[in-house]
């Protein structure tokens, strides 16, 4: 009988560093891992063509990735268009001649944003795929042809 006693008055102060310890993990969870984070994410549309030799200065921050990855000779910058997406919900980013992208959030996975990106024109699919980027960088995707050259676009996202 005695021996009962001992175990049994071991369980409550185990089962309470337990609880502890649960907790406390919880609280240093990253923020990213909270289910209200917000993806910031720019669009940057390229032209990129044989025409010229050219670098518009609006590109200077991507110019050196965008020349590694790319062989034109020239990249004039279009526009930028950025949105605001909560987990899990999608928005939508209009580009010249009637072609729209369409970026879904599909969550974080470690330090890595889930997008899922889907490029139409005239309501047709040309591309899709997903991407994972970690918080404060950015990818380039190669797109449709337009105006003597290819559309560009550096996707940009932080959480």
């Amino acid at each position: 009988m005695k021996m009962d006693k001992i175990k049994t008055g071991y369980r409550a102060p185990l089962l309470i560093t337990f609880l502890l310890f649960t907790i406390s993990l919880m609280l240093l969870l990253p923020s990213s891992s909270w289910s209200s984070t917000n993806i910031r994410i720019t669009v940057k549309t390229i032209l990129a063509s044989e025409n010229g030799n050219s670098v518009d200065p609006g590109l200077n921050d991507i110019v050196r990735e965008l020349q590694s990855l790319f062989r034109y000779s020239s990249y004039k910058f279009l526009g930028e268009k950025g949105l605001s997406l909560s987990l899990n919900s999608k928005g939508v980013v209009s580009l010249p001649e009637q072609i729209t992208m369409n970026i879904s959030s599909k969550g974080i996975e470690g330090d890595r944003a889930v997008l899922d990106i889907e490029i139409l024109r005239g309501g047709n699919r040309i591309l899709q795929t997903v991407i994972k980027l970690r918080n404060n960088s950015s990818i380039n995707i190669g797109g449709p042809e337009y105006k003597g050259g290819n559309l560009l676009f550096n996707i940009f996202a932080s959480f």
